[in-house]
C-alpha cells in the first residue's frame, strides 16, 4: 500500500495526516477493487505513527467510527457539495476547541480536539482546513478515487496524476485524455460516413 503518495499530491503540514488517512481507502491500480487498509494500520501502532504521524493510534473500539469518519469526509469532497452537511454533523458530534494564535504577521484560529483520540484530531485538522480555506484544495480523483492535495495556483487540478512513475501508480489524467480523445475520433468517423 501507498499511503504517502507523490510530492505534488501532499498536503501542507497538519493536513497531510488527514490526506492519509483518506487514502487508507483505495482502489489499487493493479487489482481496480475497492480496499480498506485502516484496520491493518491501526492494528499496527508502530506503522500508523509512521505513516500517519500527528494523529494518534486508534483504540480498538474507535475503528468503526474511525471508519465511518473517513468515509462521511471522502464523501465530503465530492464536487458537487453534497456531502458537506456530513463534515456539521461531525462537528456537531465532537466540536473541537478553537485557539487563536497570534504571529507577528496575523492572528490565526486554529482547532485543538477535545479528548485525545483519533477521531477528535481528525475532526481538529478537517476544522483547520475549513477555516484556512485548505478544504476545498482537497480533492479525490473522478477515477481512481486517490485523495490528493491541489496545490495548482488556480486550483484546477483535477486528477490523482498524468503520468504513472511507478507500477504501482496511475496515471488517471493521460487516461482519461486519451479516453476523450477516441471518442472525439469516433464520432468524427461516424460524422463522414
Amino acid at each position: 500500500m501507498i499511503l504517502v503518495g507523490s510530492q505534488a499530491s501532499r498536503a501542507p503540514d497538519e493536513l497531510e495526516p488527514l490526506r492519509r488517512l483518506l487514502n487508507t481507502w483505495e482502489i489499487p491500480a493493479k487489482t481496480r477493487m475497492p480496499t480498506d487498509h485502516l484496520p491493518d494500520l491501526a492494528g499496527d501502532p508502530q506503522r500508523w505513527l509512521r505513516e500517519l504521524p500527528g494523529l494518534p493510534v486508534p483504540a480498538s473500539n474507535e475503528l468503526a467510527e474511525l471508519t465511518e469518519l473517513r468515509d462521511d469526509l471522502r464523501h465530503a469532497l465530492d464536487s458537487d457539495g453534497h456531502g458537506r452537511g456530513l463534515l456539521d454533523t461531525w462537528l456537531q458530534r465532537r466540536p473541537p476547541r478553537p485557539r487563536v494564535l497570534s504571529t507577528p504577521q496575523q492572528l490565526s484560529i486554529r482547532h485543538s480536539p477535545f479528548d485525545t483520540t483519533a477521531i477528535a484530531a481528525t475532526i481538529a485538522i478537517a476544522a483547520d482546513a475549513i477555516a484556512q480555506g485548505t478544504w476545498p484544495r482537497l480533492k479525490a480523483c473522478p477515477d481512481c478515487r486517490w485523495v490528493f492535495y491541489d496545490n495548482t495556483r488556480n486550483g484546477s487540478r483535477r486528477w490523482c496524476g498524468m503520468s504513472a512513475p511507478g507500477e504501482e501508480e496511475r496515471s488517471c489524467g493521460s487516461i482519461a485524455k486519451v479516453r476523450a480523445y477516441r471518442h472525439r475520433k469516433r464520432q468524427q468517423t461516424a460524422q463522414h460516413d
